[in-house]
């Protein structure tokens, strides 16, 4: 299995990855060693948002999709706002 994932800092900063061991790779965001972004930006980086997919192909298909997204659109995904996604 592949996962897309919302990472949020204390900093309130995302990043959106993709990857097959969720929980290994928040412990290396959260050490600063699994991305640019996250080292330049530690701070107790946590997923607050998940979904799951069969293959790798189309888990970094909706990673580049949703990192096209503006903020306000990532934020109602991840609070599951979906009356106001698909206003965005």
């Amino acid at each position: 299995m592949y996962y897309v994932y919302i990472l949020r800092n204390s900093q309130n900063k995302l990043y959106i990855g993709q990857t097959n061991n969720p929980e290994l790779r928040e412990k290396r965001h959260d050490y600063g060693i699994a991305a640019r972004f996250t080292a330049q930006n530690k701070n107790n980086f946590r997923i607050v948002y998940i979904e799951e997919y069969t293959n790798r192909a189309d888990a970094m298909e909706r990673e580049q999709q949703l990192k096209k997204w503006t903020r306000p659109k990532k934020e109602a995904l991840i609070n599951s706002d979906i009356g106001l996604l698909k206003k965005l």
